[in-house]
Order: C-alpha cells, then structure tokens, then sequence
C-alpha cells in the first residue's frame, strides 16, 4: 500500500538544492493506462501499476531487463522527464521540457494519518495537490503545465 502526499512548491530556488542527491527520471504512461507506467532511472527500468486513489492506494513494481524496457516504451503514448532531489524524507521534483518551472514535492508515510515531517526550506510555499488529479504524474505526462 503507497500512502503519499503531494505539495506543489512555488519559490524554491533550484540552487537550494545543490548537494542534495538526484537523479534523472524518464516515466512513460502506457497507452490507454492510468496507473500503468514504465520509468528508467540511471541504469535500472522498472514496471509499476498503480490502483485507484489518490492518497493512498495499491502498487506493484517490477524491476524490467533493458529488452522489456524498450519493448514497453513502443507501448506508451505519453511521458515526462524529471530531476528527483531527496531532501531527508521527501522529494522534489524538477520537471523538464514543457513543464519545466514544475515543482512538487512528495513524501511516502507509514500511516494516513501521520503528521508531516518538517519541510526542509521554510521560506518556500506550498500548496497541497494530493487530491488534484492535475498534479497527478500520469496526467503532467501529456506536458500541460495546470492552470490554477
């Protein structure tokens, strides 16, 4: 079971991220699929589908061979590009491309109903877009920045 919020993140400067460790991630959407998705992250691909919800929901992943990776990839109609920074607990993504100024923070909890860990940069608003199906990876992979 993932349980995950999500915060849309306005004023981060990207420079206070510098140190903080981070990876590219490319993530493609099956097509036809909500929660069915391909990622490749440095050298490793994976398979995930993801259940129904928003905040918490059923996942399943499973790590791909470099073959079932590009296989999948011809399946897939829609994808994004995104720096993941892990500060602590959380991560922030920097998307690329057409959603490049994109910045959403997440965080996996063990329960619900747990209180969130203090945020790392106290001088940057947030918005929580957990719910917003806007925010949600699967729709941001069409490359349409949400209008608020």
């Amino acid at each position: 079971m993932e349980i995950e919020r999500k915060f849309l993140l306005q004023d981060l400067d990207p420079n206070e991220l510098a140190g903080f460790p981070h990876q590219e991630i490319r993530q493609h959407y099956l097509a036809g699929s909500f929660g069915v998705r391909i990622r490749r992250i440095g050298d490793r691909s994976e398979l995930t589908i993801k259940g129904q919800g928003t905040r918490c929901r059923r996942e399943i992943t499973k790590e791909l061979t470099v073959a079932e990776y590009g296989e999948l990839l011809l399946l897939c109609d829609r994808g994004l590009v995104k720096q993941r920074y892990r500060v602590g607990p959380w991560e922030i993504d920097l998307f690329a491309g057409s959603l490049t100024g994109l910045v959403l923070a997440e965080i996996e909890l063990a329960d619900p109903d747990e209180v969130l860990p203090t945020f790392p940069f106290s001088s940057v608003q947030w918005t929580e877009v957990t719910q917003d199906l806007r925010y949600a990876n699967t729709n941001l992979a069409w490359g349409h920045l949400p209008s608020r």
